[in-house]
């Protein structure tokens, strides 16, 4: 019982200190990500079916919202909360947001939701999908 506690506090005290732009593991191994709207995904490329929560904040004047490759399936590289947005999960007025790591695709269609145009792409070795 005396290690569950320490894990359970040395879990606790890390969430805590973790800072802005930095992935906090939970106990629940849900990996929470505070994101600006430039952050992109490429460093979970390989973590194929690998979920990760997005945290947006608000973006009300739209401004730096980053570059979107895809419809329904994204490039890695591009805007976290703007293919967000796009995909209708989340406003510019921020919010949560998961999303599921996949392989490459061949090619990316661009277009135009909710207020986001995305753009066509070839081929690239990391995607991810809104859920």
């Amino acid at each position: 019982m005396k290690r569950l506690l320490a894990a359970s506090f040395f879990l606790s005290s890390f969430v805590a200190m973790a800072g802005c732009n930095q992935a906090t593991r939970l106990a629940q191994n849900v990996v929470t990500i505070n994101a600006s709207w430039a952050d992109n995904a490429v460093e979970h490329r390989g973590n194929q079916n690998i979920r990760y929560v997005y945290v947006c904040p608000p973006n009300l004047s739209k401004s730096g919202v980053g570059t979107v490759w895809g419809t329904d399936t994204y490039s890695d590289d591009s805007s976290v909360c703007a293919a967000a947005v796009h995909a209708g999960a989340i406003t510019f007025a921020g919010g949560s947001v998961t999303v599921e790591m996949r392989s490459g695709l061949d090619s990316y269609s661009g277009s135009t939701r909710n207020g986001v145009g995305t753009q066509d792409w070839g081929s690239w070795s990391g995607s991810f999908v809104v859920l």
